[in-house]
C-alpha cells in the first residue's frame, strides 16, 4: 500500500504546476483511511474488474481506479481544510482521466467511474451508492443564464445508477434506485 501512496505523491507532484507543501506525516495516513475505505468498497462489487473473490483491489494501472482514488483522497482532504492538496490531486485526475469530477462532490460508496473520459459531473448533484458512469456522459444544473449559482438546481441520483455512454441529465431532474 505503501508503495501506491509514494505513486499517487509522484503522479500528483509532477502533474501540478504550482509547487505545494506536502507533509507525508500528516497526508499518508488521510491516504491510508481512504485506500481502506476504497478497498472495502471494491470488495463489494462482483466484478473481476475491482475484486478478486479475497478482498477489493486497486490497480493504478486501471485508469478508473486512479480516477476513484484519487477523487477519495481529494475529497477527504477537502474535508479536512486540506484544499491546497485536494486541488493538486484534482489537477492531476483530471488531466490524466479525463473526467472533470471536484472533490467537493457528495458520491454514495463503490462509485464506478468506467471508462469515463471526457466526463463532466455536477459537484453539487447527489449520487447514490453504486453510482457507475461511462464516457463522455454530462451532469449539470440547467438554465442558469441570469442566475446566481445559489439558484442553480442539480440533478439527483438514486442507488444504483447507471448512466451510459454520452447521456445527460440536467437541472431539475431525479432519477431514482436501480436504473
Amino acid at each position: 500500500m505503501n508503495s501506491i501512496y509514494y505513486a499517487i505523491k509522484r503522479s500528483v507532484l509532477s502533474d501540478y504546476p504550482l509547487d505545494i507543501e506536502w507533509d507525508d506525516n500528516i497526508i499518508e495516513g488521510v491516504f491510508l483511511t481512504v485506500y481502506e475505505n476504497v478497498i472495502e468498497d471494491h470488495s463489494h462489487i462482483n466484478n473481476s474488474y475491482y475484486s478478486d473473490g479475497s478482498g477489493g483491489r486497486l490497480i493504478l494501472n486501471y485508469l478508473d481506479h486512479y480516477v476513484i482514488i484519487c477523487f477519495r483522497f481529494a475529497n477527504r482532504l477537502y474535508k479536512l481544510g486540506m484544499n491546497q492538496i485536494a486541488d493538486s490531486i484534482y489537477y492531476s485526475m483530471r488531466v490524466r482521466g479525463s473526467i472533470d469530477l471536484f472533490y467537493t462532490s457528495n458520491i454514495g460508496e463503490c462509485f464506478m467511474p468506467v471508462h469515463a473520459l471526457g466526463t463532466i459531473m455536477d459537484s453539487h448533484a447527489q449520487y447514490g451508492k453504486y453510482f457507475k458512469i461511462y464516457d463522455g456522459c454530462h451532469i449539470g444544473p440547467y438554465s442558469i443564464v441570469g442566475k446566481a449559482p445559489n439558484e442553480w438546481i442539480h440533478p439527483k441520483f438514486g442507488d444504483f445508477v447507471t448512466m451510459l455512454a454520452h447521456s445527460m441529465v440536467f437541472g431539475n431532474s431525479v432519477i431514482g434506485n436501480n436504473v
